[in-house]
Protein backbone atom coordinates (compact mmCIF):
# COMPACT_ATOMS: atom_id res chain seq x y z
CA UNK A 1 0.00 0.00 0.00
CA UNK A 2 1.70 3.47 -0.96
CA UNK A 3 1.15 6.35 1.10
CA UNK A 4 -0.80 4.08 3.65
CA UNK A 5 -1.92 4.98 7.16
CA UNK A 6 -1.62 2.19 9.60
CA UNK A 7 -3.77 3.07 13.08
CA UNK A 8 -2.56 0.92 16.17
CA UNK A 9 -4.68 1.20 19.51
CA UNK A 10 -2.66 -0.56 22.45
CA UNK A 11 -1.02 -4.05 20.98
CA UNK A 12 -3.97 -4.22 18.13
CA UNK A 13 -3.73 -3.18 14.18
CA UNK A 14 -7.65 -0.93 13.75
CA UNK A 15 -6.57 -0.01 10.28
CA UNK A 16 -4.45 -0.69 7.20
CA UNK A 17 -5.26 1.24 4.24
CA UNK A 18 -4.15 4.21 2.34
CA UNK A 19 -5.99 7.67 2.92
CA UNK A 20 -7.49 6.87 5.74
CA UNK A 21 -8.35 9.43 7.91
CA UNK A 22 -6.55 9.87 11.70
CA UNK A 23 -9.25 9.58 14.21
CA UNK A 24 -9.19 11.98 17.18
CA UNK A 25 -6.58 11.03 19.80
CA UNK A 26 -3.88 9.53 18.01
CA UNK A 27 -0.48 10.03 18.13
CA UNK A 28 1.10 10.77 14.56
CA UNK A 29 4.24 9.76 13.32
CA UNK A 30 5.17 10.73 9.83
CA UNK A 31 7.03 8.36 8.44
CA UNK A 32 7.14 9.74 4.89
CA UNK A 33 9.75 7.77 2.87
CA UNK A 34 10.08 4.59 4.95
CA UNK A 35 8.73 1.43 4.69
CA UNK A 36 6.49 -1.17 6.98
CA UNK A 37 6.12 -4.80 6.95
CA UNK A 38 5.31 -6.94 9.82
CA UNK A 39 7.86 -8.21 12.17
CA UNK A 40 9.69 -11.45 11.48
CA UNK A 41 8.55 -14.67 12.74
CA UNK A 42 10.81 -17.66 13.55
CA UNK A 43 9.49 -20.53 13.87
CA UNK A 44 12.47 -22.39 15.15
CA UNK A 45 14.74 -21.09 18.05
CA UNK A 46 15.60 -22.19 21.61
CA UNK A 47 14.70 -18.48 22.64
CA UNK A 48 14.14 -18.43 26.60
CA UNK A 49 15.52 -21.71 27.84
CA UNK A 50 19.23 -23.03 28.67
CA UNK A 51 21.30 -24.59 26.70
CA UNK A 52 21.03 -28.30 26.12
CA UNK A 53 24.04 -30.15 27.54
CA UNK A 54 25.08 -33.36 26.34
CA UNK A 55 24.54 -36.43 28.68
CA UNK A 56 27.40 -37.84 31.16
CA UNK A 57 26.49 -41.33 29.67
CA UNK A 58 26.95 -43.22 25.88
CA UNK A 59 24.47 -42.60 23.24
CA UNK A 60 23.42 -40.92 20.02
CA UNK A 61 23.55 -37.63 20.56
CA UNK A 62 24.49 -37.75 24.34
CA UNK A 63 27.95 -37.35 25.70
CA UNK A 64 31.28 -39.47 25.75
CA UNK A 65 32.25 -42.94 27.19
CA UNK A 66 33.97 -42.98 30.67
CA UNK A 67 33.63 -45.37 33.64
CA UNK A 68 30.32 -45.14 35.21
CA UNK A 69 27.53 -47.78 36.08
CA UNK A 70 24.85 -48.45 33.40
CA UNK A 71 21.37 -47.25 33.26
CA UNK A 72 19.09 -48.83 31.78
CA UNK A 73 15.55 -47.43 32.65
CA UNK A 74 14.61 -43.52 33.52
CA UNK A 75 16.19 -41.85 37.08
CA UNK A 76 13.41 -39.65 36.80
CA UNK A 77 11.03 -39.61 39.98
CA UNK A 78 7.39 -39.89 39.01
CA UNK A 79 5.17 -42.07 36.64
CA UNK A 80 6.99 -41.13 33.70
CA UNK A 81 7.67 -43.88 30.71
CA UNK A 82 11.23 -45.98 31.17
CA UNK A 83 13.31 -43.83 28.73
CA UNK A 84 14.53 -40.49 29.80
CA UNK A 85 14.72 -39.06 25.95
CA UNK A 86 10.95 -39.74 25.46
CA UNK A 87 9.73 -36.29 27.63
CA UNK A 88 6.54 -35.42 25.76
CA UNK A 89 5.20 -33.90 28.98
CA UNK A 90 7.62 -30.94 29.17
CA UNK A 91 5.45 -27.71 28.40
CA UNK A 92 7.62 -24.87 27.14
CA UNK A 93 4.82 -22.57 28.59
CA UNK A 94 6.10 -23.52 31.70
CA UNK A 95 9.59 -22.90 31.90
CA UNK A 96 10.58 -20.54 29.50
CA UNK A 97 11.61 -17.22 30.92
CA UNK A 98 11.86 -14.16 28.76
CA UNK A 99 15.14 -13.39 27.48
CA UNK A 100 16.06 -9.40 27.30
CA UNK A 101 19.77 -9.57 26.05
CA UNK A 102 18.69 -12.21 23.11
CA UNK A 103 15.12 -10.16 22.71
CA UNK A 104 17.10 -7.67 22.21
CA UNK A 105 19.46 -8.69 19.21
CA UNK A 106 16.08 -10.88 17.54
CA UNK A 107 14.43 -7.45 17.61
CA UNK A 108 17.10 -5.37 15.94
CA UNK A 109 17.60 -8.33 13.17
CA UNK A 110 13.08 -7.56 12.74
CA UNK A 111 11.65 -10.52 14.56
CA UNK A 112 8.90 -10.12 16.81
CA UNK A 113 7.94 -13.13 17.58
CA UNK A 114 9.60 -17.19 18.09
CA UNK A 115 8.97 -20.91 18.47
CA UNK A 116 10.29 -21.24 21.83
CA UNK A 117 11.32 -24.96 21.33
CA UNK A 118 12.87 -27.50 24.32
CA UNK A 119 15.58 -29.30 21.87
CA UNK A 120 16.35 -31.93 24.72
CA UNK A 121 15.08 -35.79 23.85
CA UNK A 122 14.28 -37.85 21.05
CA UNK A 123 10.24 -36.68 21.89
CA UNK A 124 10.78 -32.71 23.27
CA UNK A 125 7.05 -32.32 24.63
CA UNK A 126 5.45 -28.78 23.52
CA UNK A 127 6.51 -25.79 22.17
CA UNK A 128 5.45 -22.09 23.04
CA UNK A 129 5.34 -19.42 20.84
CA UNK A 130 6.45 -16.40 22.65
CA UNK A 131 6.34 -12.45 21.15
CA UNK A 132 9.73 -10.81 21.86
CA UNK A 133 8.76 -7.88 23.82
CA UNK A 134 10.04 -7.29 27.12
CA UNK A 135 7.03 -7.57 29.07
CA UNK A 136 7.06 -10.72 31.21
CA UNK A 137 6.39 -14.03 30.10
CA UNK A 138 2.30 -13.80 31.21
CA UNK A 139 1.80 -10.90 27.88
CA UNK A 140 4.46 -12.37 25.75
CA UNK A 141 2.89 -15.81 25.47
CA UNK A 142 0.40 -16.09 21.96
CA UNK A 143 0.07 -20.08 21.87
CA UNK A 144 0.93 -22.40 24.81
CA UNK A 145 0.61 -25.00 22.00
CA UNK A 146 2.57 -24.33 18.94
CA UNK A 147 4.34 -27.54 18.43
CA UNK A 148 4.72 -31.13 19.19
CA UNK A 149 8.89 -31.74 18.57
CA UNK A 150 11.11 -35.00 17.47
CA UNK A 151 14.45 -35.61 17.03
CA UNK A 152 17.23 -38.48 16.68
CA UNK A 153 18.90 -37.19 19.15
CA UNK A 154 19.06 -38.40 22.93
CA UNK A 155 19.85 -34.95 24.62
CA UNK A 156 20.64 -35.11 28.20
CA UNK A 157 19.22 -38.30 29.05
CA UNK A 158 21.10 -40.53 31.19
CA UNK A 159 19.52 -43.73 30.23
CA UNK A 160 22.31 -45.95 28.17
CA UNK A 161 19.94 -46.75 25.29
CA UNK A 162 20.18 -45.35 22.10
CA UNK A 163 23.84 -45.00 21.37
CA UNK A 164 22.81 -45.13 17.57
CA UNK A 165 20.83 -43.45 15.04
CA UNK A 166 19.08 -46.57 14.51
CA UNK A 167 18.24 -47.03 18.09
CA UNK A 168 17.06 -43.79 18.31
CA UNK A 169 14.51 -44.52 15.47
CA UNK A 170 13.58 -48.08 17.00
CA UNK A 171 12.63 -45.76 20.27
CA UNK A 172 10.72 -43.35 18.60
CA UNK A 173 8.88 -46.02 16.59
CA UNK A 174 8.45 -48.09 20.01
CA UNK A 175 6.92 -44.95 21.45
CA UNK A 176 4.22 -44.58 18.84
CA UNK A 177 3.52 -48.41 19.08
CA UNK A 178 3.67 -48.46 23.44
CA UNK A 179 0.87 -45.05 23.12
CA UNK A 180 -1.31 -46.72 20.78
CA UNK A 181 -1.40 -49.95 23.21
CA UNK A 182 -1.91 -47.25 26.59
CA UNK A 183 -5.17 -45.52 24.59
CA UNK A 184 -6.59 -48.90 25.21
CA UNK A 185 -5.88 -50.44 28.35
CA UNK A 186 -6.79 -49.12 32.10
CA UNK A 187 -4.13 -51.25 33.97
CA UNK A 188 -1.64 -48.25 34.64
CA UNK A 189 -1.13 -44.29 34.36
CA UNK A 190 2.16 -43.26 32.41
CA UNK A 191 2.22 -39.17 32.48
CA UNK A 192 5.15 -39.69 29.39
CA UNK A 193 2.67 -41.73 27.03
CA UNK A 194 -0.82 -39.56 28.38
CA UNK A 195 1.13 -36.65 27.25
CA UNK A 196 2.20 -38.40 24.01
CA UNK A 197 -1.45 -38.69 22.97
CA UNK A 198 -2.63 -35.76 24.27
CA UNK A 199 -0.06 -34.02 21.84
CA UNK A 200 -0.92 -35.30 18.57
CA UNK A 201 -3.40 -33.03 17.73
CA UNK A 202 -1.36 -29.68 17.26
CA UNK A 203 1.52 -29.47 14.90
CA UNK A 204 4.24 -32.13 14.58
CA UNK A 205 7.61 -30.71 14.54
CA UNK A 206 10.83 -32.47 13.66
CA UNK A 207 14.20 -31.50 13.80
CA UNK A 208 16.86 -33.06 11.40
CA UNK A 209 20.65 -32.12 9.74
CA UNK A 210 20.89 -33.32 6.26
CA UNK A 211 18.41 -34.43 3.46
CA UNK A 212 18.83 -38.43 4.51
CA UNK A 213 17.20 -37.61 8.39
CA UNK A 214 14.64 -35.35 6.22
CA UNK A 215 13.62 -38.91 4.20
CA UNK A 216 14.06 -40.67 7.32
CA UNK A 217 11.75 -38.67 9.31
CA UNK A 218 9.33 -38.28 6.72
CA UNK A 219 9.29 -42.40 6.55
CA UNK A 220 8.03 -42.88 10.15
CA UNK A 221 5.73 -40.35 10.09
CA UNK A 222 4.17 -41.62 7.23
CA UNK A 223 4.40 -45.34 9.02
CA UNK A 224 1.82 -43.45 11.95
CA UNK A 225 0.12 -41.53 9.80
CA UNK A 226 1.59 -38.15 10.82
CA UNK A 227 2.79 -35.40 8.74
CA UNK A 228 5.92 -33.72 10.26
CA UNK A 229 7.00 -30.14 9.71
CA UNK A 230 11.05 -30.45 9.50
CA UNK A 231 13.85 -28.10 10.30
CA UNK A 232 15.98 -29.31 7.50
CA UNK A 233 19.84 -29.09 7.53
CA UNK A 234 19.69 -26.78 4.13
CA UNK A 235 21.17 -29.09 1.95
CA UNK A 236 17.80 -30.15 0.53
CA UNK A 237 18.84 -29.14 -3.04
CA UNK A 238 21.20 -31.90 -3.28
CA UNK A 239 18.23 -34.21 -4.08
CA UNK A 240 14.88 -31.80 -4.19
CA UNK A 241 12.58 -34.45 -5.93
CA UNK A 242 12.34 -37.02 -3.07
CA UNK A 243 12.24 -33.91 -0.75
CA UNK A 244 9.24 -32.46 -2.32
CA UNK A 245 8.45 -36.26 -2.48
CA UNK A 246 7.57 -36.41 1.40
CA UNK A 247 5.07 -33.47 1.09
CA UNK A 248 6.20 -32.19 4.21
CA UNK A 249 6.87 -28.19 4.80
CA UNK A 250 10.19 -27.23 5.77
CA UNK A 251 11.60 -24.91 8.39
CA UNK A 252 15.30 -24.13 6.70
CA UNK A 253 18.81 -22.36 8.08
CA UNK A 254 20.52 -19.68 6.28
CA UNK A 255 23.96 -20.78 7.83
CA UNK A 256 25.61 -21.12 4.90
CA UNK A 257 29.09 -22.31 5.12
CA UNK A 258 32.19 -19.47 5.40
CA UNK A 259 35.07 -19.92 2.14
CA UNK A 260 37.48 -22.73 3.98
CA UNK A 261 40.85 -21.88 4.75
CA UNK A 262 42.62 -23.73 1.33
CA UNK A 263 46.01 -22.00 0.79
CA UNK A 264 47.79 -24.01 3.11
CA UNK A 265 48.06 -27.70 1.11
CA UNK A 266 48.11 -29.29 4.81
CA UNK A 267 44.94 -27.94 5.41
CA UNK A 268 43.20 -27.98 1.91
CA UNK A 269 44.14 -31.62 2.03
CA UNK A 270 41.43 -32.44 4.52
CA UNK A 271 38.89 -30.53 2.65
CA UNK A 272 36.39 -33.06 0.69
CA UNK A 273 35.01 -32.55 -2.38
CA UNK A 274 31.35 -32.64 -0.62
CA UNK A 275 32.36 -30.26 1.83
CA UNK A 276 33.60 -27.65 -0.88
CA UNK A 277 30.62 -28.60 -3.37
CA UNK A 278 27.97 -28.02 -0.32
CA UNK A 279 30.30 -24.42 0.73
CA UNK A 280 29.41 -23.50 -3.08
CA UNK A 281 25.68 -24.66 -3.61
CA UNK A 282 23.95 -24.34 0.04
CA UNK A 283 23.25 -20.43 -0.78
CA UNK A 284 21.04 -21.81 -4.00
CA UNK A 285 18.73 -23.89 -1.07
CA UNK A 286 16.01 -21.27 -0.54
CA UNK A 287 15.45 -20.89 -4.51
CA UNK A 288 16.03 -24.58 -5.09
CA UNK A 289 13.10 -25.17 -2.82
CA UNK A 290 11.16 -22.24 -4.55
CA UNK A 291 11.28 -23.65 -7.63
CA UNK A 292 10.39 -26.76 -6.44
CA UNK A 293 7.17 -25.20 -4.96
CA UNK A 294 7.84 -27.12 -1.59
CA UNK A 295 6.49 -24.96 1.22
CA UNK A 296 9.14 -23.45 3.75
CA UNK A 297 10.20 -20.89 6.33
CA UNK A 298 13.60 -19.58 6.85
CA UNK A 299 15.02 -20.03 10.22
CA UNK A 300 18.06 -18.05 11.85
CA UNK A 301 18.92 -21.01 13.97
CA UNK A 302 22.47 -21.87 13.62
CA UNK A 303 23.78 -18.87 12.86
CA UNK A 304 26.68 -17.55 15.05
CA UNK A 305 25.38 -13.92 15.09
CA UNK A 306 21.91 -13.24 14.31
CA UNK A 307 23.42 -10.38 12.63
CA UNK A 308 24.50 -12.28 9.55
CA UNK A 309 20.53 -13.17 8.73
CA UNK A 310 20.09 -9.92 6.38
CA UNK A 311 23.72 -10.88 4.79
CA UNK A 312 22.67 -14.45 4.51
CA UNK A 313 19.19 -13.88 3.21
CA UNK A 314 20.06 -11.11 0.59
CA UNK A 315 22.89 -13.70 -0.82
CA UNK A 316 19.94 -16.35 -1.26
CA UNK A 317 18.08 -13.70 -2.97
CA UNK A 318 21.36 -13.45 -5.23
CA UNK A 319 21.13 -17.25 -5.93
CA UNK A 320 17.44 -17.17 -7.37
CA UNK A 321 15.43 -16.38 -4.51
CA UNK A 322 12.84 -13.91 -4.79
CA UNK A 323 11.67 -11.17 -2.45
CA UNK A 324 8.35 -12.08 -2.52
CA UNK A 325 8.64 -15.81 -1.22
CA UNK A 326 11.74 -14.61 1.06
CA UNK A 327 9.11 -12.17 2.77
CA UNK A 328 6.81 -14.91 2.99
CA UNK A 329 9.49 -17.56 4.45
CA UNK A 330 9.82 -14.97 7.47
CA UNK A 331 6.55 -13.94 8.03
CA UNK A 332 3.34 -15.17 6.76
CA UNK A 333 4.34 -18.84 6.70
CA UNK A 334 6.11 -19.03 9.53
CA UNK A 335 3.18 -17.55 12.14
CA UNK A 336 1.25 -20.32 10.23
CA UNK A 337 3.29 -23.40 11.29
CA UNK A 338 3.30 -22.55 14.83
CA UNK A 339 -0.60 -21.50 15.14
CA UNK A 340 -0.08 -17.82 15.47
CA UNK A 341 -1.15 -16.65 11.97
CA UNK A 342 -4.31 -14.83 13.84
CA UNK A 343 -2.11 -12.43 15.57
CA UNK A 344 1.17 -11.78 13.18
CA UNK A 345 2.54 -12.67 10.04
CA UNK A 346 0.56 -9.73 8.55
CA UNK A 347 -0.97 -6.34 8.79
CA UNK A 348 -4.55 -6.33 9.68
CA UNK A 349 -7.41 -5.30 11.27
CA UNK A 350 -7.70 -7.08 14.89
CA UNK A 351 -3.84 -8.52 14.78
CA UNK A 352 -0.87 -7.66 16.62
CA UNK A 353 0.95 -4.66 16.36
CA UNK A 354 3.71 -6.31 15.45
CA UNK A 355 5.82 -4.42 12.90
CA UNK A 356 9.35 -3.07 11.25
CA UNK A 357 9.85 0.44 10.06
CA UNK A 358 12.59 0.68 7.31
CA UNK A 359 14.97 3.03 5.84
CA UNK A 360 14.17 1.16 2.25
CA UNK A 361 12.66 -1.52 0.58
CA UNK A 362 13.95 -4.41 3.10
CA UNK A 363 16.00 -6.67 1.00
CA UNK A 364 17.98 -4.03 -0.44
CA UNK A 365 21.83 -3.94 0.94
CA UNK A 366 21.66 -0.24 2.45
CA UNK A 367 18.41 -0.47 4.05
CA UNK A 368 17.90 -0.01 7.56
CA UNK A 369 15.65 -1.52 10.01
CA UNK A 370 15.01 1.65 12.10
CA UNK A 371 11.94 0.55 14.37
CA UNK A 372 10.90 -2.83 15.63
CA UNK A 373 7.08 -2.27 16.89
CA UNK A 374 5.83 -5.69 19.19
CA UNK A 375 2.82 -5.94 20.57
CA UNK A 376 2.29 -2.44 20.05
CA UNK A 377 5.13 -1.49 22.04
CA UNK A 378 7.93 0.95 20.25
CA UNK A 379 11.33 -0.18 19.57
CA UNK A 380 13.91 2.44 18.13
CA UNK A 381 16.74 0.53 16.70
CA UNK A 382 18.86 3.03 15.51
CA UNK A 383 19.96 6.67 16.75
CA UNK A 384 17.63 9.77 15.99
CA UNK A 385 18.30 13.20 15.87
CA UNK A 386 15.51 15.50 17.40
CA UNK A 387 13.68 15.64 14.06
CA UNK A 388 13.29 12.01 13.97
CA UNK A 389 15.70 11.38 11.29
CA UNK A 390 18.58 9.13 11.84
CA UNK A 391 21.70 9.87 12.83
CA UNK A 392 23.65 8.44 9.96
CA UNK A 393 27.10 6.71 11.30
CA UNK A 394 31.07 8.97 11.04
CA UNK A 395 33.91 7.67 9.81
CA UNK A 396 37.33 9.06 12.00
CA UNK A 397 37.04 12.12 9.96
CA UNK A 398 33.25 12.95 11.43
CA UNK A 399 31.87 12.45 7.69
CA UNK A 400 29.02 11.29 7.21
CA UNK A 401 29.58 7.18 5.72
CA UNK A 402 27.45 6.80 2.77
CA UNK A 403 27.21 3.39 0.72
CA UNK A 404 27.78 3.47 -2.41
CA UNK A 405 25.58 -0.01 -3.51
CA UNK A 406 28.03 -2.59 -5.19
CA UNK A 407 27.64 -3.84 -8.50
CA UNK A 408 25.88 -7.17 -8.80
CA UNK A 409 28.28 -9.81 -10.10
CA UNK A 410 27.22 -12.40 -12.43
CA UNK A 411 26.32 -15.63 -10.55
CA UNK A 412 28.04 -19.38 -11.84
CA UNK A 413 27.23 -22.14 -9.87
CA UNK A 414 28.37 -25.60 -10.65
CA UNK A 415 26.59 -28.83 -11.23
CA UNK A 416 24.86 -30.91 -8.47
CA UNK A 417 26.76 -34.41 -8.86
CA UNK A 418 25.40 -37.93 -7.59
CA UNK A 419 25.87 -39.18 -4.33
CA UNK A 420 26.79 -35.53 -3.79
CA UNK A 421 30.59 -36.71 -2.56
CA UNK A 422 33.95 -37.75 -4.26
CA UNK A 423 33.34 -40.05 -7.25
CA UNK A 424 29.63 -38.64 -8.12
CA UNK A 425 28.72 -38.19 -11.58
CA UNK A 426 26.88 -35.09 -12.99
CA UNK A 427 23.76 -36.93 -13.46
CA UNK A 428 21.92 -39.81 -12.03
CA UNK A 429 22.67 -43.40 -12.98
CA UNK A 430 19.48 -44.53 -14.80
CA UNK A 431 19.37 -47.94 -16.70
CA UNK A 432 20.07 -48.70 -19.94
CA UNK A 433 19.75 -51.01 -22.86
CA UNK A 434 23.24 -52.67 -23.03
CA UNK A 435 24.83 -54.99 -25.87
CA UNK A 436 28.06 -56.61 -24.48
CA UNK A 437 29.98 -58.23 -26.89
CA UNK A 438 32.75 -61.25 -27.62
CA UNK A 439 33.53 -61.43 -23.68
CA UNK A 440 34.47 -64.10 -22.21
CA UNK A 441 31.38 -64.93 -20.25
CA UNK A 442 31.35 -67.21 -16.45
CA UNK A 443 27.98 -67.88 -16.51
CA UNK A 444 27.93 -70.12 -13.19
CA UNK A 445 25.39 -72.37 -15.20
CA UNK A 446 25.39 -75.48 -16.85
CA UNK A 447 26.61 -73.50 -20.08
CA UNK A 448 30.07 -72.78 -17.82
CA UNK A 449 32.77 -70.53 -19.68
CA UNK A 450 31.72 -69.11 -23.41
CA UNK A 451 33.94 -67.39 -25.26
CA UNK A 452 33.20 -65.01 -27.78
CA UNK A 453 30.06 -64.77 -26.42
CA UNK A 454 27.10 -61.46 -26.02
CA UNK A 455 25.30 -60.23 -22.73
CA UNK A 456 22.14 -58.25 -22.98
CA UNK A 457 21.17 -56.31 -20.15
CA UNK A 458 17.73 -54.51 -20.75
CA UNK A 459 15.53 -53.13 -18.01
CA UNK A 460 18.22 -53.84 -15.44
CA UNK A 461 18.42 -57.66 -15.99
CA UNK A 462 20.03 -59.64 -17.87
CA UNK A 463 17.83 -60.53 -21.45
CA UNK A 464 20.17 -62.91 -22.90
CA UNK A 465 23.61 -64.60 -23.60
CA UNK A 466 25.04 -65.99 -26.24
CA UNK A 467 26.81 -65.70 -29.74
CA UNK A 468 25.94 -62.89 -32.49
CA UNK A 469 23.14 -61.26 -30.53
CA UNK A 470 21.26 -58.41 -32.30
CA UNK A 471 22.12 -55.25 -30.92
CA UNK A 472 18.73 -53.33 -32.11
CA UNK A 473 18.57 -49.87 -30.06
CA UNK A 474 20.92 -51.34 -27.36
CA UNK A 475 23.97 -49.48 -26.48
CA UNK A 476 27.28 -51.33 -27.96
CA UNK A 477 30.34 -51.89 -25.65
CA UNK A 478 33.13 -54.26 -27.03
CA UNK A 479 34.46 -56.70 -24.69
CA UNK A 480 36.83 -58.20 -26.38
CA UNK A 481 39.67 -59.60 -23.91
CA UNK A 482 37.13 -58.98 -21.33
CA UNK A 483 35.73 -61.51 -18.57
CA UNK A 484 31.68 -61.30 -17.86
CA UNK A 485 31.31 -62.86 -14.08
CA UNK A 486 28.07 -62.79 -11.64
CA UNK A 487 28.40 -59.71 -9.46
CA UNK A 488 30.13 -60.64 -6.23
CA UNK A 489 27.86 -60.76 -3.29
CA UNK A 490 28.95 -59.80 0.09
CA UNK A 491 27.41 -61.97 2.74
CA UNK A 492 28.73 -59.94 5.62
CA UNK A 493 29.13 -56.05 5.31
CA UNK A 494 28.98 -53.31 7.58
CA UNK A 495 29.30 -50.66 5.12
CA UNK A 496 26.66 -48.29 4.17
CA UNK A 497 25.13 -47.46 7.43
CA UNK A 498 24.68 -43.92 9.37
CA UNK A 499 24.93 -42.98 12.93
CA UNK A 500 26.45 -46.18 14.24
CA UNK A 501 26.67 -49.93 13.10
CA UNK A 502 25.86 -51.54 16.51
CA UNK A 503 22.97 -50.85 19.43
CA UNK A 504 25.20 -52.11 22.10
CA UNK A 505 23.27 -50.35 25.04
CA UNK A 506 21.26 -53.66 25.87
CA UNK A 507 21.83 -57.16 25.28
CA UNK A 508 19.30 -57.65 23.09
CA UNK A 509 18.65 -54.87 20.23
CA UNK A 510 16.48 -56.90 18.11
CA UNK A 511 13.98 -53.81 17.45
CA UNK A 512 16.64 -52.01 15.62
CA UNK A 513 16.69 -51.79 11.35
CA UNK A 514 19.40 -51.16 9.60
CA UNK A 515 17.00 -50.24 7.34
CA UNK A 516 16.25 -47.13 8.76
CA UNK A 517 19.79 -46.07 8.21
CA UNK A 518 21.16 -47.14 5.00
CA UNK A 519 23.49 -44.11 3.54
CA UNK A 520 23.34 -43.97 0.18
CA UNK A 521 26.29 -41.37 0.20
CA UNK A 522 28.67 -43.72 1.19
CA UNK A 523 32.14 -43.73 -0.15
CA UNK A 524 32.26 -47.60 0.20
CA UNK A 525 30.10 -48.04 -1.89
CA UNK A 526 32.22 -47.28 -5.07
CA UNK A 527 35.07 -48.47 -3.29
CA UNK A 528 33.10 -52.23 -3.38
CA UNK A 529 31.57 -51.81 -6.58
CA UNK A 530 35.73 -51.22 -7.78
CA UNK A 531 36.36 -54.58 -6.23
CA UNK A 532 33.26 -56.52 -8.23
CA UNK A 533 31.13 -56.23 -5.05
CA UNK A 534 27.07 -55.74 -6.93
CA UNK A 535 25.32 -56.29 -3.58
CA UNK A 536 26.28 -56.09 0.38
CA UNK A 537 24.02 -57.47 2.55
CA UNK A 538 24.34 -55.08 5.93
CA UNK A 539 24.58 -56.41 9.06
CA UNK A 540 24.07 -55.18 12.83
CA UNK A 541 27.48 -55.07 14.77
CA UNK A 542 28.60 -57.41 17.00
CA UNK A 543 28.30 -55.68 20.17
CA UNK A 544 25.42 -57.86 21.68
CA UNK A 545 24.26 -61.61 21.71
CA UNK A 546 21.06 -60.50 19.61
CA UNK A 547 21.82 -56.94 17.37
CA UNK A 548 19.35 -55.63 14.80
CA UNK A 549 17.38 -56.74 12.08
CA UNK A 550 19.71 -56.46 8.63
CA UNK A 551 19.19 -55.15 5.11
CA UNK A 552 19.88 -56.44 1.35
CA UNK A 553 21.35 -53.88 -0.79
CA UNK A 554 22.69 -53.91 -4.58
CA UNK A 555 25.18 -51.30 -4.85
CA UNK A 556 23.70 -48.25 -6.82
CA UNK A 557 25.98 -45.91 -6.75
CA UNK A 558 24.00 -42.39 -7.13
CA UNK A 559 20.59 -43.78 -6.46
CA UNK A 560 18.85 -42.75 -3.14
CA UNK A 561 18.47 -44.86 0.03
CA UNK A 562 15.35 -46.94 -0.42
CA UNK A 563 16.50 -47.60 -4.07
CA UNK A 564 19.34 -49.19 -2.72
CA UNK A 565 17.36 -51.76 -1.07
CA UNK A 566 16.54 -55.41 -2.55
CA UNK A 567 13.19 -55.25 -3.20
CA UNK A 568 11.16 -58.73 -1.41
CA UNK A 569 14.53 -60.05 -0.07
CA UNK A 570 14.20 -62.10 2.67
CA UNK A 571 14.50 -60.58 6.70
CA UNK A 572 17.49 -61.53 8.67
CA UNK A 573 18.65 -60.48 11.69
CA UNK A 574 22.37 -60.62 13.94
CA UNK A 575 23.33 -62.71 16.60
CA UNK A 576 26.85 -62.58 17.92
CA UNK A 577 28.43 -63.86 21.19
CA UNK A 578 29.62 -59.66 21.84
CA UNK A 579 32.79 -57.91 21.72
Amino acid sequence: IKNGTLLIKGQTIQSVAAGTAVPKGYVVIDLEGKFIYPSLVDAFTSYGLPETAAAAGRGFGGGGGGARQSIFTSTKKGAYGWNEAIRPEVQVSTVFAADSKKADDMRKAGFGAVNAINRDGIARGISAAVSLSDEKENSTLLNAKASANYSFNKGTSQNDYPTSLMGSIALLRQTYYDAQWYSKQKEEYNISLAEFNNQQSIPQLFEVDGWQNVLRADKIGKEFGKQYIIKSGGDEYQRIDAIKATGASLIVPINFVKAYEVEDSLEARNITLAQMKGWELAPTNPAVLEKAGIKFSITAFGLDNVKDFWTNIRTAIENGLTEKQALLAVTEIPAGMIGIADKVGTLEKGKLANFIITSDSLFKKTNVIEENWVQGKRFILVKKDASGNVTAPKDSTNRMITRKPEPKKPVVMGSLIYPFTAFGTAKAPAQETVLLKNATVWTNEKEGILQNADVLIENGKIKAVGKNLAAGSAKVIDATGKHITPGIIDEHSHIAGAGGINEGAQSSSAEVRITDVINSEDVNIYRQLAGGVTTSHILHGSANPIGGQSQLIKLRWGKLPEELKFAGADGFIKFALGE
